[in-house]
């Protein structure tokens, strides 16, 4: 802890002045001491947990310095006037705009949840981008606690191995998902959305393990969902779908026991969902167009960067098709989906540039949770019954309403398959299907590597293809 806090110390010192060093110094502290406690107060806390907790901490508030001095020590830009661009200068703009009137107000705000945080924190500390920042990376290593704590829920104890051990190894493995842990530290809504989808599923955990408490609604359930749908319906509500489909998912094999408790859960997630849409700019006919692939989906998806252009030259008018096409093609959106975005870039290689490309945790995390599905979730004996189907229902619905082409979306998804992980390397541990995982394990790294070299020429010979094109006109 002291070379930790020592490293940081250090790293603000070097870049900042010593008023604005102190001030980053306490502002990650503070961030990283909740998920602390929060993660203590657990049954199966552990020194193994706490350790993984605080390299994720370290590892993060140095990245989280970096982008400061990205933002806010070049010219003209400051910490109440950083360099932040697209969505997250639209959102600083919109909450400061909200504090004192400066600036512009931003004329399109779809979900006004996450700027009105950062409004909040601005009257109570002033405005600076250091807050918000600081507040996505307690929200973000919150979610990786609760993720172990999902993982714990849903495998203890069908496995042998103890509360303790499951919970570490999935706070430690959702730690290796980079594209996931690099936008909850962004100015955007990622980190809110990564807590409440966590909270949500870690309840529907407790339902989908069929004992005598199934049935029975605790009141730290109840709260923990609440506030996962309020989350949701303030900050995107669309999220609001997931816990829809995920209810059902849960419910619908057991709906005997369990109707009770899920109609309560449900009249939750729906006043949540009316009330978000008060203040959405969507609205559910809006929803519906989006689903369908009408209207501007065309215009936002399948268009734009140079880099994805191969692919959607493959996929083709995509939001012209009809249904059981888009549905046909899900194999392939999926698939896009999953390797996205991918481990290189063509840009300078600094490691702000290379955080959120380092995808070979999610490939590993991912691998792994496929074997289960592939070869082990049809095995009544070894079935973990319908929990893990929610992550692959909410994966491929997005694969399917934008053609695959944003991993963004997915990553408050990513850390539910962790538990689908952690249950098989458990019960490799035990002896289990060894000699067919060494197979998968071979078949999928080997399908990986050709898919990606492919991705990865593709791209050459168009930007070639790009270069060849622009330089004709030059000389002309």
């Amino acid at each position: 802890m002291v070379v930790a806090v020592g490293t940081v110390i250090a790293m603000a010192t070097s870049l900042f002045p010593l008023p604005d060093a102190a001030k980053i110094v306490v502002a990650m502290m503070v961030a990283g001491l909740l998920p602390l406690i929060a993660y203590n107060r657990s049954h199966n806390a552990s020194v193994g947990g706490n350790w993984v907790l605080l390299v994720l901490w370290l590892f993060l508030t140095v990245m989280c310095i970096l982008q400061l001095e990205l933002w806010c020590l070049t010219p003209s830009y400051s910490f109440d006037s950083p360099d932040l661009k697209n969505d997250a200068g639209g959102y600083f703009n919109w909450a400061l705009y909200h504090y004192d009137g400066r600036g512009i107000e931003p004329k399109r705000m779809v979900f006004k949840g996450f700027p009105l945080a950062m409004t909040g924190l601005f009257k109570i500390l002033g405005p600076s981008v250091l807050w918000p920042l600081a507040m996505n990376l307690s929200l973000t290593l919150l979610a990786v606690v609760t993720s172990g704590q999902i993982t714990w829920r849903l495998l203890h104890p069908v496995v042998r191995n103890n509360g303790s051990f499951l919970s570490t190894l999935g706070m430690a493995l959702t730690g290796t998902l980079m594209f996931f842990l690099s936008q909850g530290i962004a100015i955007q809504k990622e980190a809110f959305i990564y807590l409440a989808v966590a909270l949500v599923a870690y309840v529907l955990a407790g339902m989908a393990k069929q004992n005598t408490d199934a049935d029975k609604l605790g009141g730290r359930d109840l709260v923990l969902f609440t506030l996962g749908c309020v989350i949701m319906g303030m900050v995107r509500t669309t999220y609001l779908y997931y816990v829809f489909a995920g209810l059902l998912i849960v419910s619908i094999p057991h709906l005997r026991i369990l109707w009770k408790k899920t109609s309560i859960l449900m009249a939750i997630a729906l006043a949540m969902f009316a009330l978000g849409n008060l203040y959405a700019l969507y609205s559910v006919e809006q929803h519906l167009v989006i689903f369908q692939g009408e209207g501007a989906m065309s215009k936002v998806f399948l268009k734009g960067a140079a880099p994805t252009q191969p692919y959607f030259n493959l996929l083709g008018p995509y939001f012209s098709y009809s249904i059981p096409h888009r549905l046909a093609l899900l194999p392939l959106t999926s698939a896009t989906q999953f390797a996205i975005p991918f481990p290189w870039t063509y840009k300078q290689l600094d490691c702000l540039v290379l955080f959120p490309r380092m995808a070979w945790g999610w490939y590993v995390v991912g691998g792994i949770a496929l074997f289960y599905y592939l070869f082990v979730s049809w095995r009544r004996q070894y079935s973990l019954g319908a929990w893990p189907w929610i992550p692959v229902v909410l994966f491929a619905g997005i694969a399917y309403i934008i053609g695959g082409s944003v991993n963004r979306y997915v990553l408050p998804i990513e850390p539910l398959f962790v538990p689908v992980a952690v249950y098989v390397v458990c019960r490799l541990r035990e002896g289990l299907w060894r000699k067919p995982f060494v197979v998968w394990a071979f078949v999928f790294v080997a399908v990986m590597a050709v898919g990606l070299t492919l991705s990865y020429h593709a791209q050459i010979d168009y930007f070639n293809l790009l270069d060849s094109y622009y330089r004709s006109l030059l000389n002309k």
